[in-house]
């Protein structure tokens, strides 16, 4: 009996085992064929993401070699064409620009800038060109730059034909944001029926003969890296600073100023923050100050010194009155501000004289932060440029930081007595007094200012309560002094 129960355990064991055995069989061929399903997936996929590249790029290279064609009128006797070294063929002409098209503007991809709308200067002074002088534009734009598979001249109208083959080599070089303002502005012409009375020319330059996008570079790079002129430079050489110049100009430092661009030790950006911050014309009180105004946005184009000085010099200079008299609107405020010029410039560094060399106990322990740390008072001696003369300058020790000294300037403006109708600029107490009075106080919230900062003096240039609470010092001053020296 026993042996026969020992045979059915057998036979029951060897079950089970056959049966995990199957299961597993069963489970490693489902995960084989899983696999299998799954590697020829993978495959599938692959062949397509295959198939996807070869076509995109053969869409890329049909995007690129896709030919284009682009007629223009030439002024009389302006074509002409001369051979240059391995084949290349520069050809020049002066193009009405009413024959350029919108479809040009696909050929850009051999120009490393890409389109801005950004108003400045440049684009202002283009469109104002195209719309008021567009007779001017010949002499004042560069113009556009082009490499082409071939040009071809009409000999009978004198059209001048231009083939472009492969965006990788052939298209606009330079002259992007020319083309593009010179689109919109025929747009504005046509929609305004003016089309055909108005004319334009601008320089174009086409060469043909480059085979690669080295060649191309290599004239495409330097176009592209021109610097574009400075609008106080601009400024400059349309004599919008003579008033200034001639304010000046027999200073000791009249020729320090860098009027045309790095010429001088003085940047003329850095005088015409002193000048603004006096403009109490403009800016009436501490709400708005004309110095952080300018901070802001001077590199946008619009709302800098310079900027507000193109405007105002081409309004004219007389104030415009209303029928009582009084001026209605003003429109020469930089013809005070010039005319006034040293008084401003010699308080900025009577100022800034008496902040580094009258108030040590105040300010001894202000300390700059950032890896380089520096006292306020440390430092060697620098000329100020202002005050003294060629032969005696007046030296002063310590850090003379932007971000306290343009805010004092600032608040100054609060003494100011400004004659729109006489034109005169003057001041409601002595500045010695109002500096004797208004610095200790001043000095103190920049110290508290300069701490809540994080000890960085560039932080409280363009910090706005700085400038508020500075002024409303000098005003609080100037207004209870003010009776005392009253003018009878």
């Amino acid at each position: 009996m026993r042996i026969i129960h020992l045979l059915k355990q057998h036979n029951n064991l060897t079950r089970i085992i056959n049966k995990m055995l199957n299961s597993k069989y069963s489970q490693l061929n489902t995960f084989r064929a899983q696999e299998d399903a799954d590697r020829k997936a993978r495959l599938a996929d692959e062949a397509i993401e295959a198939a996807s590249a070869i076509t995109a790029q053969a869409a890329l290279d049909a995007h690129n070699k896709k030919p284009a064609s682009f007629t223009f009128t030439p002024s009389a006797g302006s074509y002409h064409y001369q051979p240059l070294d391995a084949g290349v063929m520069k050809h020049s002409l002066a193009v009405d620009v009413r024959t350029l098209v919108a479809a040009i503007e696909d050929w850009k991809d051999v120009n490393p800038r890409s389109i801005s709308t950004l108003d400045n200067h440049v684009k202002n002074g283009i469109l104002q060109t195209l719309r008021d002088e567009p007779s001017k534009m010949i002499t004042r734009n560069m113009g556009l730059t082009l490499t082409a598979k071939s040009v071809t001249v009409d000999a009978d109208t004198g059209a001048v034909t231009v083939k472009l083959t492969d965006k990788t080599i052939h298209g606009l070089l330079n002259g992007g944001h020319t083309t593009h303002w010179i689109l919109q502005v025929i747009e504005e012409q046509r929609k305004a029926g003016t089309l055909a009375s108005w004319v334009a020319y601008v320089p174009m330059t086409v060469y043909v003969g480059f085979k690669t996008k080295e060649e191309v570079a290599e004239v495409s790079d330097p176009l592209n890296t021109n610097v574009a002129v400075k609008r106080s430079m601009s400024a400059h050489m349309r004599g919008k600073y003579d008033i200034l110049i001639n304010a000046l100009k027999d200073k000791h430092y009249a020729n320090e100023i860098a009027f045309k661009g790095k010429s001088g030790k003085i940047a003329v950006n850095d005088v015409f923050r002193i000048l603004i911050a006096f403009d109490k014309f403009n800016y009436p009180d501490g709400k708005s100050n004309p110095i952080r105004v300018d901070l802001e946005t001077s590199k946008k184009g619009k709302g800098s010194f310079t900027a507000i000085l193109d405007e105002q010099h081409d309004a004219d200079f007389l104030p415009e009155l209303d029928s009582t008299g009084n001026v209605k609107k003003h429109r020469n405020s930089m013809k005070m501000l010039f005319e006034n010029a040293d008084t401003f410039l010699r308080l900025r560094d009577t100022l800034t004289r008496d902040l580094l060399e009258n108030h040590e106990k105040l300010i001894r322990f202000v300390v700059s932060g950032g890896k380089s740390p520096k006292c306020i008072l440390d430092g060697n001696k620098k000329k100020l440029m202002f005050l003294g003369d060629a032969d005696t300058p007046v030296m002063v020790g310590g850090q003379q930081w932007k971000g306290w000294i343009l805010p004092i300037v600032g608040a100054f403006r609060a003494n100011v007595e400004w004659d729109s109708v006489n034109e005169t600029i003057g001041w409601t107490i002595p500045n010695s007094v109002l500096m004797k009075k208004a610095m200790p106080e001043m000095l103190k919230f920049l110290i508290a200012r300069h701490k809540e900062k994080d000890c960085n003096p560039a932080n409280l240039l363009r910090d706005t309560d700085t400038y508020v609470a500075l002024y409303a010092i000098c005003e609080k001053h100037v207004t209870a002094l003010a009776p005392k020296y009253a003018k009878v």
